[in-house]
């Protein structure tokens, strides 16, 4: 069972990093995330045991503040793929600071909870020895595969401007990368990294870079969101939100002094309602946290975040570590503080009689 749980948490750590989209992103990441849960209970290390029912809580608060997040960029902004939140931070500040805190605890970074469930984890299996070391190096390349999905996103969304920035997923692109950089000093001239000439690139397939061409398409392109695809087979007809816009001019036109229609266009002009995804024409609007969404949805989000903080900082003050501990004394008849300091081959051979 460990076996299987070790492979499956590798497996779909590195499926989690071809996905665009970032609600599969996060789906993969839960299934790597319960293989934890599965691994350090096959474990059958008291330490590990811990860590594992540690987990269940850890990652609730974690992956529900980043499925929050991504419920919130969704209906703020209509916006799906990775590929297209480049700047988005500065749109929505409070829910990206968020998401942060959640990806930190997935990849098991202080002082998040999920530090501390792994950290149990990863001693149990280092304590057991022998061939089970091969667990503990699967936990560690399992975190930095979390870092790997889970930074560009963050990167994205604060590092990154709307009119320069790379494609994603990571996996997306040939082996080597684009030939194309952005480092050019003019349309005919380009720097080369090793400070000598231009590579000759005469006969390389490679694709084109999107700033160079209005034909590539992102993945976002390939795959876009379920609520920007037409009905091919059914006429096109206009939406509620395209209706009412149409109204709302009409009688503005008509009547100058309608301050509702007035009101209404400031409205659509404040909650940025583009059905297209991405950045609106001119970039991201800079908002503060207290206006980026509302606080019904907020609330929520910053709440269970806190939570995933306070259970890292305060593990010991929490009721789920006393809860694991009390169940794994349980188990195997002893005090938890003198589970440590007895062999795990003596361990096992009383629990087994």
């Amino acid at each position: 069972m460990a076996i299987v749980a070790a492979f499956t948490l590798t497996a779909a750590s590195i499926i989690a990093m071809r996905k665009d989209h970032l609600k599969r992103r996060l789906a993969y990441s839960t299934t790597a995330q319960l293989s934890y849960i599965v691994l350090g209970l096959s474990l059958l290390h008291p330490y590990a045991i811990v860590g594992a029912l540690f987990h269940i809580p850890a990652h609730a608060f974690a992956k529900l503040t980043l499925f929050f997040c991504a419920g919130a960029i969704h209906v703020e902004t209509h916006t799906d793929y990775i590929s297209e939140m480049a700047g988005i931070g500065k749109r929505m500040p409070l829910t990206m600071s968020a998401f942060t805190i959640g990806a930190a605890g997935m990849a098991g970074l202080p002082p998040i909870a999920g530090f501390v469930s792994k950290f149990y984890m990863l001693i149990g299996a280092g304590d057991v020895g022998g061939s089970y070391w091969l667990f503990a190096g699967a936990l560690l390349l399992s975190a930095v595969l979390n870092i790997a999905y889970f930074w560009p996103v963050v990167y994205t969304a604060f590092f990154e401007s709307e009119d320069r920035h790379d494609a994603k997923p990571l996996l997306e692109f040939p082996e080597g990368g684009l030939i194309q950089s952005y480092a050019t000093t003019s349309d005919d001239e380009s720097v080369a990294a090793d400070g000598g000439e231009p590579a000759d690139t005469s006969g390389i397939e490679n694709e084109p870079h999107a700033a160079d061409t209005d034909d590539y398409e992102y993945a976002v392109d390939k795959y876009p969101s379920d609520h920007t695809t037409a009905d091919t087979d059914a006429p096109s007809q206009p939406t509620d939100t395209q209706s009412t816009e149409a109204s709302t001019r009409d009688d503005h036109s008509d009547h100058d002094d309608h301050d509702e229609s007035v009101a209404a266009v400031d409205h659509h002009g404040d909650h940025d309602d583009h059905l297209t995804g991405g950045p609106p024409a001119g970039g991201w609007p800079r908002r503060s946290p207290r206006t980026e969404s509302t606080w019904l949805m907020l609330a929520p989000i910053a709440v269970i975040a806190t939570g995933a903080v306070v259970l890292g900082i305060g593990p010991d003050y929490a009721v789920f570590l006393e809860l694991a501990t009390r169940i794994v004394e349980g188990v195997f008849g002893m005090p938890f503080e003198q589970l440590g300091d007895v062999p795990f081959g003596e361990l096992m051979t009383e629990v087994t009689n």
